[in-house]
């Protein structure tokens, strides 16, 4: 095996950190019954995946995303986009 099959690629524990925090501020609104509470997992989640991601940038865990890696994540960026304004657009239409 090979060194960076150990690494991580950079934005690994940034994405965690938000997949976990998004959830927690559903909970947090759900719980007390207040809609506005729901942005507060993203800072929570950002924090979190900035917090792990630092911790093992100075194990020096993380390695620069591939290639490929780059090429899939502007990918996923552009899907992402299109489906956040597709949304928007059905919202709109059901007012």
């Amino acid at each position: 095996m090979d060194d960076d099959s150990k690494k991580y690629p950079e934005g690994h524990f940034l994405a965690i950190g938000l997949a976990l925090g998004i959830p927690f501020g559903l909970v947090f609104a759900t719980t007390l019954d207040n809609p506005g509470f729901i942005a507060l997992g993203i800072p929570f989640g950002l924090a979190l995946g900035l917090a792990l991601e630092a911790k093992y940038k100075k194990e020096g865990k993380i390695r620069p995303l591939t290639q490929e890696e780059l090429k899939a994540r502007k990918v996923w960026v552009i899907a992402g986009i299109v489906l956040l304004f597709l949304g928007i657009f059905v919202l709109w239409l059901f007012q």
